[in-house]
């Protein structure tokens, strides 16, 4: 916006008004007031306006002075919020005492911020999940207790060194859909097909055909704390680091009188150096806890 002979305006009191111009969908307009702001001849008041009453309307707006061959003098930058009942005269002062002419450029940039939706959750975990369970182009299968789970093996190797060294290691030979199962011993099958179910969808599986799932409120408590157990010594078995993590979580959660001493050794044993520094917080508060109603009740038992 091109301002020509400032002074004339500011002697008449007359409002200088710019072309419509669209920004996010909203017509809008700026407005530059002839009588200076508070009567301070080194200030002027710039308007930004919408074109029409509007719903909520949120826009970032940055002036910027410019001299009449276009050389910065100043600029300033400000949020607005129009509505329906308030769309006109947004005011911003703006600094025009290093302006040497009576002719100057009003520059002004609009974004309107829309609505933030939030992101769809990625569907590779819901596709990978789904591989899975429909075994479809399997070409391993595991003997766990019993029960046989099939899987991918390039979906296990990427996800564990173990068995990417298991399945493609030096001297492995490549192994047929038809091939006999591989056998492992010492892990629960509802553990096993627990930790296959997190390897292709980083989360744990939810409830059926009477499954555990670990995440749940509604379960067994001390099935809550075997099958993380469970889970914690399988991770660490075939090196899925971030479900020992999530395990550790899960038992450090359970912390009662019963576990307390149990759930130490077993941090200790996977090496969970920061979680065995907050056991020790969380169990020094239980333990205070239960000195205060200790206390207590020998106060009830005196009285």
């Amino acid at each position: 916006m091109m301002v020509d002979g400032y002074s004339k305006f500011v002697e008449a009191g007359r409002i200088i008004a710019s072309n419509l111009f669209l920004a996010g969908g909203h017509d809008m307009f700026i407005e530059v007031e002839g009588i200076p702001c508070r009567q301070v001849k080194e200030v002027i008041t710039v308007n930004l306006c919408l074109g029409c009453p509007a719903d909520e309307v949120k826009a970032m707006c940055k002036l910027t002075l410019l001299s009449r061959a276009g050389g910065i003098i100043s600029s300033t930058q400000r949020f607005y919020t129009f509505s329906e009942t308030d769309y006109y005269n947004k005011t911003e002062e703006m600094n025009i005492s290093a302006l040497l002419e009576d002719s100057f450029q009003i520059r002004c940039e609009v974004t309107v911020v829309k609505e933030i939706t939030e992101a769809r959750p990625p569907d590779l975990p819901r596709h990978l999940g789904g591989l899975l369970a429909s075994q479809v182009a399997a070409d391993a299968t595991f003997q766990v207790g019993g029960e046989l789970f099939a899987a991918h093996r390039c979906v296990l190797a990427v996800r564990s060194a173990v068995f990417m060294a298991e399945l493609f290691g030096p001297g492995k030979v490549e192994i047929a859909a038809a091939a006999a199962p591989v056998r492992i011993d010492d892990v629960e099958p509802r553990v096993f097909q627990a930790l296959l179910h997190f390897v292709y969808t980083d989360s744990f599986p939810e409830e059926e055909g009477g499954r555990f799932c670990v995440d749940e409120d509604d379960y067994d408590y001390d099935d809550k704390v075997a099958m993380a157990r469970g889970l914690l010594a399988a991770a660490d078995r075939f090196g899925v680091e971030r479900l020992k993590l999530t395990c550790g979580d899960v038992l450090c959660n359970y912390i009662d009188a019963r576990t307390a001493m149990d759930l130490r050794s077993i941090l200790y044993v996977y090496r969970f150096h920061y979680y065995i520094f907050l056991f020790q917080v969380l169990l020094l508060l239980f333990l205070f806890q239960l000195l205060q109603l200790y206390m207590f009740s020998l106060s009830i038992t005196v009285d």
